[in-house]
């Protein structure tokens, strides 16, 4: 899948996800503010092999969208004469030589918050939308630099990788770190608060700031950055997709703490197996990849089933399963194998239900479910998938596969496990690549300190 369909399959996510309190874009004035894009500044802000990502918080508030249509908002995705868009297009000239459209722009926060345009985002909901929309969006444009426009912003992209956050914003500006190769910046937002709070330390700090920024890739080896700043890449729009210059093929980047906890040990190709009954009258198949399922208690899905049979607070799966239901199972129930990732619930176990959003959000803009297809296989998706669904329940179906009549309906276990490996041999390849670009097995290790 390429960045377009990529950021297209993330751009259809956000408009079906609902975050409680808030509105969507689409909501107002009978949805002309609605685009096939993540965030509508990236209209005017999208070139996707952009060397330069810009992170602002979020795009409007229900107070600004309810009033009149604004037809620069909704024709280029931002009022080009407010402060925040004006300060942004000056510094990015003077600095790095590039415009707006030659950068890659977009809004960490991609729902309508209630109130006024400057009200405040609670951390957990920044938290959650870096998860599902803000480092995905990064991993896929793959720059070379991100700019995070002020601390709530920036230390909710930490936050999912797993550092601590860093406050006041002197010490965000002062403490990059990387994202695989990808250097992650604070600065001052670029609003006419941000601009003038950092300013009172001394004049033009603002300007000595992105200097600084602009110094770190120049005077750095180690980093592919041409020496004196950002390289202007033609645009390759993320509205037109028409492209211009060829770029070389990029691969997806993992986080720091994930890139701090790879070795160059492989995971384990093929599944563990595990089958029991979890109520009266209703028994199950599962098999999972190797060291991607386990709890406190050890490593592995019996230890995880067991920790989730038992509402314990810390277990962890990502597995194939065959269930046979109570009352009235289908003639082919041994043929219908849920693909299915499992935490406790958010209210549980916070870090453990944010990595089961972080697995399931990179598998549904994975090709797992078009490869399995393109192999003929029937693919039923999920219908409990939204982000109150993942955060509320413990087990998550991601879509069912639903095997033909060339695969026995024998009901033995033998035969459930021959199906599940049937399945899991022609697109195994594709599930172990999400776990190992996840490091699923290492972060496991970490947390439950196997």
């Amino acid at each position: 899948m390429d960045k377009q369909s990529e950021l297209l399959a993330l751009a259809k996510l956000r408009q079906h996800t609902r975050y409680p309190g808030y509105k969507c874009i689409g909501d107002y004035h009978a949805g002309v503010y609605e685009c096939n894009l993540i965030s509508p500044y990236t209209k005017t802000a999208g070139n996707v092999d952009a060397e330069l990502m810009v992170m602002l918080q979020d795009w409007a508030s229900d107070e600004f969208l309810s009033g009149p249509y604004h037809e620069p908002s909704a024709k280029l995705g931002h009022t080009p004469t407010l402060p925040t868009n004006r300060n942004l297009i000056k510094l990015l000239k003077t600095t790095f030589g590039l415009t707006l459209p030659e950068i890659y722009g977009t809004n960490l926060f991609p729902f309508v918050k209630p109130g006024e345009m400057t009200g405040d985002i609670p951390d957990k909901d920044m938290v959650a939308a870096a998860r599902q929309f803000g480092l995905p969006q990064i991993r896929i444009v793959s720059p070379k630099l991100v700019i995070c426009l002020g601390l709530a912003t920036f230390n909710a992209l930490r936050q999912v990788c797993d550092l601590r956050t860093i406050r006041p914003i002197e010490s965000a500006i002062e403490s990059p770190f990387d994202i695989g190769s990808i250097r992650v910046w604070c600065q001052a937002h670029t609003g006419a608060r941000g601009q003038n709070n950092r300013n009172k330390v001394g004049a033009n700090r603002v300007s000595e700031d992105w200097r600084k920024m602009k110094a770190d890739f120049g005077g750095t080896e180690n980093r592919a950055f041409q020496r004196g700043g950002l390289r202007a890449v033609q645009p390759t729009h993320s509205e037109t997709g028409r492209k211009i210059i060829n770029v070389p093929n990029r691969t997806l980047p993992v986080t720091l703490t994930e890139n701090r906890m790879n070795t160059n040990r492989k995971m384990s190709k093929g599944l563990e197996y595990e089958s029991g009954k979890d109520l009266p009258n209703s028994m199950f198949v599962a098999g999972a990849p190797w060291e991607c399922s386990g709890a406190k208690d050890g490593v592995g899905v019996a230890a995880a089933f067991h920790g989730y049979h038992k509402n314990h607070p810390d277990f962890f799966f990502v597995t194939w399963l065959v269930k046979k239901q109570r009352s009235n199972p289908p003639a082919d129930w041994a043929c219908r194998i849920l693909f299915q990732v499992g935490s406790p619930n958010h209210e549980v176990n916070e870090r453990l239900n944010d990595l089961k959003l972080e697995v399931i959000n990179t598998f549904q803009n994975s090709s797992v479910c078009r490869f399995l297809s393109g192999k003929g296989y029937r693919i039923n998706p999920g219908t409990r998938v939204s982000l109150d669904n993942i955060r509320w329940n413990k087990n998550t179906a991601l879509f069912t596969v639903v095997l033909d009549a060339s695969h026995s309906k024998d009901t033995s276990d033998a035969n459930i496990k021959a199906n599940i490996k049937s399945v899991h041999d022609a697109v195994g390849e594709q599930v172990e690549a999400v776990l190992e670009r996840l490091q699923l097995a290492k972060r496991l290790e970490k947390f439950f300190g196997w």
